[in-house]
This record gives C-alpha cells, sequence and structure tokens, in this order.
C-alpha cells in the first residue's frame, strides 16, 4: 500500500506491481470516507503523484519494491539560468540542520559547489543538475567537514551522522534526462580552520567519474 498527500488531495494504490500502476485519487476534506475517486477525472494530479512517489524515495536492496528500476523523472522548468544559489546561515548545532525556517545571513550566486564557507559555518546551495540522457549515475562527494546531498526529496549521500571527515561516499541513481532539483549542505566544524574540501563528481555508464561540468548546475 502506498499513500502520497498533496494539499488536500490524497493518492492510494495497493498491491503496486510498477511505477505504471494508477492512484485512486480522493479530496480529503470534502470526502473524508474516500468514497469518491476522482482518478479519472483527474490525469495531471495523477501523472504528478506517479512522479513525485519516484521523487521521494532511493532503492534500498533490504526493502526492494517493484518500482526500484524506474527512472527518477526530470521537473519541467520553463527558464533557468546558469550557476547556484548559495546560502550562508550561521547555526548552533553541531550536525547539519534543516533551513527551511532559518534566515540565511549571506546569499550569492556560485558558478557550482565550492568549498568557501566565508560567513556562517554552513552553507546550502540549492538549484537544479542538469542531467544531460536518461541513464544510471553514480554521484561522489567528499569533505574534510560534513556535507549532505539531496536531489528532489531524495537523501542521496549523507555525510553528517557517523561521518570520518575525507572519506568518498557514493550513490547510485537511476535518471531520466533533464533537470532533477538539487540541494548541497556543507557544515564547517568548529575545530576546523579556513577553508575545508568538498568535492562532488559523477559517472554513467561507459564513462568514469569525472567532476560535474559547471554547465550542468542551474537555478
Amino acid at each position: 500500500m502506498q499513500m502520497l498527500r498533496v494539499g488536500d488531495i490524497v493518492g492510494v494504490r495497493y498491491e503496486i506491481k510498477s511505477a505504471r500502476d494508477d492512484f485512486k485519487i480522493y479530496n480529503i476534506l470534502k470526502d473524508p470516507k474516500q468514497a469518491n475517486d476522482l482518478a479519472k477525472s483527474e490525469p495531471y494530479l495523477q501523472a504528478l503523484m506517479k512522479d513525485k512517489i519516484l521523487q521521494m524515495r532511493k532503492p534500498d536492496e533490504e526493502a526492494e519494491r517493484p518500482y526500484d528500476e524506474a527512472f527518477v523523472p526530470a521537473v519541467d522548468i520553463k527558464k533557468a539560468k546558469k550557476g547556484l544559489v548559495k546560502k550562508a546561515f550561521a547555526v548552533n548545532e553541531h550536525w547539519i540542520p534543516q533551513t527551511a525556517l532559518l534566515k540565511p545571513i549571506a546569499k550569492t550566486k556560485v558558478a557550482a559547489p565550492n568549498a568557501t564557507i566565508e560567513k556562517g559555518n554552513l552553507v546550502v546551495f540549492e538549484g537544479y543538475i542538469n542531467v544531460p540522457t536518461d541513464g544510471q549515475y553514480t554521484f561522489y562527494l567528499s569533505t574534510g567537514s560534513k556535507a549532505f546531498l539531496r536531489i528532489h526529496d531524495i537523501s542521496v549521500i549523507d555525510e553528517d551522522f557517523n561521518y570520518t571527515a575525507g572519506e568518498e561516499k557514493t550513490a547510485v541513481m537511476k535518471l531520466k534526462a533533464g533537470l532533477h532539483p538539487i540541494k548541497l549542505h556543507h557544515f564547517k566544524l568548529s575545530n576546523s580552520t579556513g577553508t575545508t574540501q568538498l568535492k562532488l563528481s559523477w559517472s554513467t555508464s561507459g564513462k568514469g567519474k569525472e567532476a560535474i561540468p559547471e554547465t550542468a548546475f542551474l537555478n
């Protein structure tokens, strides 16, 4: 069974065989007993939910699902500019916190993620990564402090809890061609000095590991 809520709308599906299986769709405010299935009249919501569910979860070998082989859909963005938005924060935690409700102390545009933390002790790079072709992508991330990579709502690489500075972690994702939202947290430990190492790379089928080109980052 799988359930997804979008505003007042809930999508539910059972006995899932593939990512193409339809949701039953209900307005839970107007129809709390879920008696009126809106699926036939809401093709846009049906497509949105099928995409969204793939944009929320990274496949897990210990908890396999029938849609694990499906490619994560890109988002439809009409206009995007080069580079990423870089937000700086001053936080008191010793771990990477949620920043959605925090006010940044500085905000700039950068061509790509970098190791420089000029203000505060946490920077967040936000924008999109442009995937050139459908395929399986391996992401590589390392830092001299702490970092956390998220694509869509998927926790891709966690270098926060129990992370050893300098260790390179990897994650594999199946991505459709196009733009995918990316958020990269980079946290400077209180006992570190100067700039801290931050390296983000990728590889695709038939190609070795390489730095992600600046042209792939948009906002």
